[in-house]
């Protein structure tokens, strides 16, 4: 679904006869790897009727680090939040696209919806319909799990919900738009990482509220303090006046 961006584009190919790969923010799991060669846009360059000419790959990770799978992460994750109490809330820091199925496999394993901001359930519920019907035909395959679907004329919610209940135990309201359950000191924070290295560190990723301490920042000016901001902000070069 969300996150992952793998395509031949048909105009190259017919165009002038060239032909480009371009794999955009991916993680090329095993599985991935494999559907390539059933793939019937690509089945022509993996098994060698024709070449590609460019490949455009992500690099933002081309050291070798052993990346774990999806599954094997979520698998780990559900492992660590099994083992605390029953009444445990947690904070899960989903800062973007890509993390549909954790939030899924939580909410199953927590028996609990999640809840988000309105902004994020409004995003994801566009996913589910058509212009037809509320509920039928949805664009992508987690669209059901996520935001609900109706099945023999009956209505069934998804896992995501704007509703911060005491029965919620999972939150993935956004940092700036934080609700008050999700801000009390007992709640567990679950912040992503991108790999688990050989040392037994974490890989965090650096990125807008990805880890790193490029999301919160503290004021540089203070409010109403005009003479430093018009001396970095407005610098005026004046020329000289003729004589």
């Amino acid at each position: 679904m969300l996150g992952v961006a793998a395509w031949l584009p048909d105009t190259v190919i017919e165009g002038d006869g060239s032909a480009i790969l371009y794999t955009g923010d991916i993680r090329s799991e095993p599985w991935f790897v494999n559907s390539l060669s059933h793939n019937p846009n690509v089945v022509e360059f993996t098994h060698g009727l024709k070449t590609l000419d460019k490949v455009y790959l992500d690099t933002s990770f081309t050291k070798n680090v052993p990346f774990q799978t999806k599954a094997e992460g979520i698998a780990e994750l559900l492992r660590k939040v099994a083992q605390y109490p029953e009444d445990t809330i947690f904070h899960f820091q989903a800062w973007t696209y890509g993390y549909e199925d954790v939030w899924i496999a939580l909410s199953k394993a927590l028996k609990s919806q999640i809840h988000v901001d309105d902004y994020k359930l409004k995003v994801y519920s566009s996913l589910r319909a058509n212009e037809l019907s509320e509920y039928s035909n949805p664009i992508c395959p987690e669209a059901p799990a996520l935001v609900g679907f109706k099945c023999a004329n009956k209505a069934h919610a998804g896992c995501l919900t704007s509703s911060a209940s005491s029965r919620v135990r999972l939150h993935s309201c956004e940092k700036g738009n934080m609700c008050d359950a999700a801000k009390r000191p007992n709640v567990v924070r679950i912040v992503p990482i991108v790999a688990n290295l050989s040392d037994g560190t974490g890989l965090v990723e650096i990125g807008v509220g990805g880890g790193g301490d490029d999301l919160v920042k503290e004021t540089e000016i203070a409010q109403g303090d005009w003479p430093t901001f018009l001396k970095r902000f407005l610098v005026l070069k004046i020329p000289a006046r003729p004589r």
